[in-house]
């Protein structure tokens, strides 16, 4: 039975510069050979030397540099495609998956419960929230369960970041609010 060898996916990215590094070569080649033919034609009764003429039958020098620019995307494009994806994939999956936590040893369990007890009510209110969930919450979700306005919910979580009860991680547009583990 012959094995199948798994489908490489291959970076839009990398494939877009190369179609714009080819359009680009395109249009600077036909410009080049635009303005050859026009020098051509405009210098056809020129009395100088061939060495002499300004108006050489050759790219300018412009173009050169444009498609020596052109040839760079192209190669970035290529490396782009042959370099592997995990790379994207892997910080995919870290962006969403939750924190492994650390068990917390008796001493640190015995001064986080004492400041917990000592959070006022809002503060208790959304910690107890994020306790709920697991010890992972967006900011956002904070927002609508607890009915507070987006400022008091982003004052109260300051706060206990500083008691070191709670860290923000930012995720995309938003921040991801995880318990922290002593």
């Amino acid at each position: 039975m012959m094995q199948r060898k798994a489908m490489r996916q291959f970076n839009p990215v990398g494939i877009l510069m190369i179609l714009v590094a080819a359009a680009l070569a395109a249009v600077l080649l036909t410009g080049g050979f635009r303005i050859i033919g026009l020098n051509e034609e405009l210098h056809k009764d020129c009395n100088l030397p061939e060495a002499v003429c300004p108006f050489k039958r050759e790219l300018p020098t412009e173009t050169w540099a444009g498609l020596g620019l052109s040839a760079a995307l192209g190669v970035l494009g290529v490396v782009l495609i042959v370099r592997r994806v995990p790379v994207l994939a892997a910080s995919a999956t870290s962006a969403t998956a939750p924190p492994s936590p650390a068990a917390p040893s008796p001493a640190h369990s015995e001064e986080r419960q004492q400041v917990v007890e000592g959070l006022d009510a809002d503060e208790k209110a959304i910690y107890d929230l994020i306790a709920r969930a697991q010890g992972l919450l967006f900011q956002h979700e904070l927002v609508d369960r607890s009915g507070m306005h987006k400022v008091k919910v982003t004052r109260v979580l300051d706060k206990l970041e500083g008691k070191g009860l709670v860290e923000r991680r930012r995720r995309g547009m938003g921040n991801m609010v995880v318990l922290r583990q002593h």
